[in-house]
């Protein structure tokens, strides 16, 4: 392999790109190439699967995606995009490189491991689909829906070949080892047991408090219930052995595929137990996750995979009851702020954390933990933050300093918003269950208590220092109150918007006065734009943009508003023509938050995967993109002329995950942690000077590419020219 040698100042590596990335790489894959895959899930995991080898996980998330991960490295080989829903379960295929994956809108997909392709959509369930299995042989796929509905499918076809409907909600489903006989349990806690594929026959095993089953042999099913573990023959559905766990009451339950074992998580505590499966005898006890919905053994049984409402997948050794690894998950941002001079942006997730980042050199500035709000109050060169302790905290942007210059308690509950009044020089707070509040900056004192309109439990705000009028949306409801700034009366109540839409009752997600007094304009679910005459407090204009909006931003001429979707698209819309105006197309993942920059050359975009993107407004391209990590920053760039897969800047190289592929996209695996083309990798691309250039601006950036192609480049050719004298021993 030849030698690349980067060099530079102290203190800033250069790194190579283009062409020079693909020779310093091109003979670490015979016939492929590495390339890296960033990011993980950002809520709850549903489910988990391992394949039959045990060399790979499969997981399920509520963020509507699926990602494959090497268990050797805990890296991520691929990600599972393509349901438009929650995704709840999953299951390998028992003899090709391929799983199944369900989701709470009533559809199933058939995935190929190796490229990540939808090879196969099934529909026909309605609702959540909670119970999925796939039979030894690979010919059927079971699956369940809540709207009592069994379905089989054939493979490779997908046809439903059986069907049984008017049955409980069926949360768990299993196929023996023979592929002939189907075991259930439903929402009543009944064990059936089922011809399979037919479906024919159902009959009885067991009825009780039972929440979770696991197959123990063909001939056998022990089910976790208030009583302890209780194993049943599945023909005759006779009790053949209980074993009471006192105090322990288990909720989960795995088998061993020896059958020497049971594995229980149970309440309370959380205790993981392994029970010997002739005996009862508890062999090993440890504190396992909270909150465990998925559970499953590995193939040779010395590993537990537990996957939860914790948002991690634990994998643990049964033996020493210790946590092996832990794959964690990614908060989405729900709100933005820019600092007046665009040089810090402020941001809030859904882990009740505010961050603040120098947009300069893309460095962490901040962490707040606990944090719920956060605005930046420019007279005082201050960030203030509201927190779910209901106080309120004071920070200098400038020091740096890990503790705040000043805490007020403002509230016995969380502080669900703050915002500033005349750049500054005086706030307002409002409680997710309190009054609002205005506060001198300067004097730190409470000015006026809003009392008029109640107790208040308001989610989404607004105020305008034109009109002195503010605007709240009551968590939960969706109307509109208008209330006077300097007094707190009532003004108006808005209600145009719709009360329902689907299955969701909240619907106004956006509030922003327009500038100079033009007037309200609110954005919902619905899929409705509004703009209210704040002289009449009437409906002036309202637009259907055929999508639900969950975020918006207003621009300075009072005009034009800019909106995320549901779907992922970022639109730009005129409130007067109502023409339209596409700045980023539907990816998929919703836009959570937006904000635009102070000069309003760049949009600020976070989608609900955890990432901010930056977009160049004028020409619409991806500058460079933000990943939300708890601890330390990762930033990256989108593939281009210079770098294929893009560059990437963090203090994070755990997190950067690095993947074999062939030269037909091919995944053939992960690169080991420990393996030196990973150093060589990571020497390649991650790259600070780079990213910073691009966040100065995509001209800046095609220089410094440029730059440090061609001296790279130089040095590459002078490596070839002259190499280095080989070591003792090297042949």
């Amino acid at each position: 392999m030849k030698e690349l040698k980067v060099s530079g100042k102290a203190g800033k590596m250069r790194r190579a790109s283009d062409d020079v990335v693909r020779e310093a790489l091109a003979d670490l894959v015979p016939g492929g190439r590495t390339t890296h895959r960033i990011g993980g899930h950002t809520d709850w995991y549903h489910g988990a699967a391992v394949s039959p080898d045990g060399s790979r996980l499969i997981t399920a998330n509520r963020d509507g995606t699926a990602r494959l991960w090497d268990i050797a490295s805990g890296q991520c080989l691929m990600v599972f995009r393509g349901h438009t829903g929650e995704v709840v379960r999953a299951a390998f295929m028992n003899h090709t490189d391929r799983a199944v994956t369900s989701d709470d809108e009533g559809t199933l997909r058939l995935w190929d491991c190796a490229t990540g392709a939808c090879i196969l959509v099934l529909k026909g369930h309605s609702g959540r689909v909670a119970g999925l299995a796939v039979s030894p042989d690979d010919r059927y796929i079971a699956s369940s829906d809540s709207f009592w509905a069994l379905r089989v499918w054939s493979l490779p076809e997908g046809t439903c070949e059986h069907s049984a409907a008017g049955i409980n909600n069926v949360m768990s489903i299993l196929v023996t080892r023979d592929g002939n006989t189907m075991v259930t349990l439903d929402s009543q806690h009944d064990i059936l047991r089922w011809d399979f594929p037919g479906l024919s026959d159902p009959s009885l095993v067991a009825n009780g408090d039972y929440w979770d089953i696991a197959l123990s042999g063909d001939g056998e099913v022990v089910a976790a219930g208030r009583d302890g573990l209780s194993c049943f023959d599945v023909r005759t559905g006779a009790l053949k052995r209980l074993y009471s766990l006192e105090p322990h009451k288990p909720y989960k339950v795995t088998t061993a595929s020896d059958e020497t074992r049971f594995v229980a998580c149970c309440r309370p505590g959380e205790t993981v137990l392994v029970v010997d499966s002739r005996t009862g005898a508890i062999e090993k006890q440890f504190t396992g996750p909270r909150f465990v919905t998925d559970m499953i053994l590995s193939p040779d049984g010395k590993t537990l995979y537990t996957v939860g409402f914790d948002r991690t997948c634990n994998m643990w050794d049964i033996a020493t009851g210790e946590c092996l690894q832990a794959i964690g998950s990614t908060r989405s941002v729900h709100h933005l702020s820019l600092s007046g001079n665009g040089m810090y942006l402020a941001a809030c997730d859904k882990g009740d954390t505010a961050k603040l980042w120098n947009l300069t050199d893309g460095s962490q500035r901040a962490k707040f933990p606990g944090a719920t709000s956060v605005a930046f109050l420019e007279s005082a060169r201050l960030v203030v933050t509201g927190h779910d302790d209901g106080r309120v905290r004071f920070w200098d942007i400038d020091s740096g300093k890990e503790k705040p210059g000043a805490v007020l308690q403002a509230y016995s509950s969380a502080v669900a918003c703050v915002l500033p009044l005349e750049s500054g020089a005086f706030f307002a707070t409002f409680a997710r269950h309190g009054m609002p509040k205005l506060w001198s900056t300067e004097k730190r004192n409470c000015l006026k208590i809003h009392n008029r309109a109640g107790n208040i439990d308001v989610d989404t705000t607004a105020i305008d220092e034109d009109t002195q009028c503010m605007a709240m949306r009551r968590q939960g409801k969706n109307h509109i109150l208008v209330c006077d700034l300097q007094s707190g009366d009532i003004l108006a109540t808005l209600t145009d918007h719709a009360h329902k839409h689907g299955n969701l009752s909240v619907i106004i997600t956006g509030i922003r006065f327009l500038p100079r007094g033009r007037g309200l304009v609110s954005c919902g679910r619905d899929g409705l734009i509004i703009l209210w005459d704040l002289s009449t407090f009437k409906a002036a204009r309202s637009i259907h943009v055929g999508n639900s909006i969950l975020s918006m931003a207003v621009e300075n001429d009072g005009r034009h508003v800019v909106i995320g979707t549901h779907t992922g698209g970022v639109e730009r819309w005129d409130l007067e023509s109502g023409q339209r105006e596409i700045c980023r197309p539907p990816e998929g993942s919703p836009v959570a938050a937006l904000a635009l920059s102070p000069d309003e050359s760049r949009l600020f975009v976070s989608f609900s995967d955890g990432t901010v993107r930056i977009i160049d407004r004028e020409s619409t391209a991806l500058v460079c993109s933000l990943w939300n990590v708890d601890d330390g920053f990762f930033w990256f760039t989108p593939p281009d002329e210079h770098a294929p897969d893009g560059w990437v800047w963090t203090d994070r190289e755990d997190l950067l995950h690095l993947v074999e592929e062939a030269s037909d996209g091919r995944v053939l695996g992960a690169v080991p942690l420990t393996d030196e083309r990973r150093g060589t990798y990571i020497m390649t691309r991650n790259n600070a000077a780079i990213v910073q250039a691009r966040l100065k601006g995509l001209d800046e950036y095609a220089r410094v590419a440029r730059r440090y192609t061609r001296a790279l480049a130089d040095e590459q050719n002078r490596v070839e020219v002259h190499p280095r004298p080989m070591l003792p021993g090297e042949t």
